[in-house]
């Protein structure tokens, strides 16, 4: 926990292991949402690429059609 052993945050008073449990608390959703975010950026430029790809076949479709 934030470099203190669990013998560390027993001997704390109770104050200070609650801000021990909320700095904890906060650097794990802090954590989480830099996780979420970089998960979007990825699906993100999945769909970009996949959205590419897609553009790119009904193009050689349509060559392909007025080659015929």
């Amino acid at each position: 926990m934030n470099g203190l052993d669990a013998g560390a945050v027993a001997s704390l008073g109770f104050q200070d292991r609650a801000r021990c449990g909320v700095t904890y608390c906060v650097s794990q959703c802090l954590d989480a949402v830099v996780r979420l975010c970089t998960y979007r950026i990825r699906i993100n430029r999945l769909r970009e690429a996949f959205v590419d790809d897609n553009n790119e076949l009904r193009v050689r479709l349509r060559q392909h059609r007025v080659a015929d």
